[in-house]
């Protein structure tokens, strides 16, 4: 129902519910409604209001990923990489699913980067993921001066997932729901749906992509990571560390008690020696 060459009108649909329940179970978000239960990507997608008919299924789908105004963005330097989940999880960042009026609903405007935290939209994969989301790219580009942005391709192009551990990694932390059965074969889809898509400088993602980017750039972050990583499941080498750290702090304060004297007595015998200068200048 979602690929580009089978879309019909709704407006068929709408004028047969019509003539069998009548105008009133035939409103412009009812049939937008009944045919997103059809064609949603996730289970708890959110319905589809604002009183306007779509063109068709696969319009009704872009609608429900894309509900609410964009955040507007701010136009800079465009950076063609994206690093992978496991590269950004080894510079700090984490991952966590999106929430929408504390819903997990699918939106991806609800794509975010806050405080080494990056919020991605639940995704459920299976195996008519990947031609849903081609036909959403199509559908965008078809569409493009009509008033159809290019979130989902965006969305394609911001791919973290390039390798079965990239895939894992967001299935540990809620963002990616795997109906595939193979961590590989994630990687496979969204790998091959990724060569297809370019980021648009308008898009919204382009601001969540720079910060992302920035934020690895940062040396601290990644040794703060690391020694997180390395260290922290290992109660032993908490510990250790802490009796290092302690161990270095009283070694400094026994150098410097060691030095004062020292320091104490060469400023007394500096004193004495200009005071004695002073009385043989007198003399």
């Amino acid at each position: 129902m979602l690929m580009i060459e089978n879309q019909l009108p709704l407006l068929v649909l709408q004028q047969l519910v019509a003539f069998l329940h009548g105008a009133s179970a035939a409103t412009d978000d009812a049939i937008n409604n009944m045919v997103l239960d059809f064609v949603k990507l996730n289970h708890n997608s959110p319905v589809v209001t604002g009183g306007v008919l779509a063109l068709h299924a696969l319009d009704v789908c872009h609608r429900s990923l894309l509900r609410g105004p964009p955040r507007p963005s701010r136009t800079g330097p465009l950076d063609e990489f994206v690093p992978s989940a496991t590269e950004l999880h080894q510079a700090g960042v984490r991952f966590r699913p999106s929430r929408t009026r504390t819903t997990r609903s699918c939106c991806l405007h609800d794509m975010r980067f806050h405080r080494g935290v990056l919020h991605i939209p639940e995704l459920a994969v299976d195996d008519t993921t990947g031609h849903k989301l081609l036909s959403l790219m199509a559908f965008e580009q078809l569409h493009a001066g009509r008033g159809a942005n290019n979130e989902v391709t965006a969305y394609v192009f911001f791919n973290v997932i390039k390798s079965a551990a990239d895939a894992r990694l967001l299935s540990a932390a809620g963002v990616l729901r795997n109906g595939l059965g193979s961590d590989k074969a994630v990687a496979e889809m969204f790998n091959r749906l990724a060569t297809e898509a370019v980021l648009d400088r308008r898009s919204r993602l382009h601001d969540v992509h720079a910060a992302v980017n920035a934020y690895r750039g940062a040396r601290w972050n990644e040794w703060r990571a690391s020694l997180v990583q390395n260290h922290a499941g290992n109660p032993w080498a908490i510990i250790s560390l802490a009796v290092a750290f302690v161990l270095l702090v009283l070694t400094v304060v026994q150098t410097v008690y060691t030095v004062l004297p020292y320091l104490d007595q060469k400023q007394q015998q500096t004193v004495a020696a200009g005071a004695g200068i002073g009385l043989l200048q007198e003399l």
